[in-house]
């Protein structure tokens, strides 16, 4: 029985040993695990890191693109005013030159009718004034005619009163006035 016993604590011995390299080999895999885990561990916290640093950066810069994001939108909210507010004066401008020209056209109608007017009345008055030149001469020859007649008047008076002195009585013995 001291063999066997001997033979089980040493079985026992070899497994203890056995157990012990086992877990020795698996405490130094353990720890190159740890150690490569660690390794891994620092390098994503150095990465996680450098990603915060990025993304510090990037926010900035998302904080200054909002902003100028912002700013742009304001521009162009007041620029698109002030084209809404030109299209409009333009608009109004344009109105005003179609009027105007409407305006124009019928002036210049107007003008024509008038100038046709006014041929037709020079037209008119030339014809009055050879009417006029025409009266004037026959008014000069009426007053030649009227001037003649009233010495032939006057020289008839003069010889009906030589008459009215010589028949003043008529064979009746009457007074014959005429």
């Amino acid at each position: 029985m001291k063999n066997s016993i001997t033979g089980i604590i040493l079985v026992l011995a070899l497994l203890g040993v056995g157990g012990l390299f086992f877990t020795i080999r698996k405490a130094n895999t353990l720890k190159q695990n740890l150690i490569s885990a660690e390794s891994k561990t620092d390098s994503l916290r150095k990465e996680a890191e450098f990603l915060g640093k990025d993304v510090k950066i990037f926010q900035g810069k998302t904080d200054s693109l909002t902003s100028k994001n912002q700013e742009l939108e304001k521009s162009f909210t007041e620029t698109n005013s002030k084209l809404t507010a030109t299209q409009q004066e333009v608009w109004k401008n344009q109105k005003a030159i179609e009027e105007s020209a409407k305006k124009y056209n019928e002036l210049l109608a107007t003008q024509k009718d008038w100038e046709k007017q006014m041929a037709n009345l020079k037209t008119a008055n030339a014809q009055l004034g050879q009417e006029n030149k025409s009266l004037t001469s026959k008014v000069v020859l009426l007053l030649d005619s009227n001037k003649l007649l009233n010495d032939q008047l006057a020289s008839a008076r003069l010889a009906s009163k030589d008459n009215i002195l010589i028949e003043s009585m008529t064979k009746s013995g009457k007074l014959n006035i005429r």
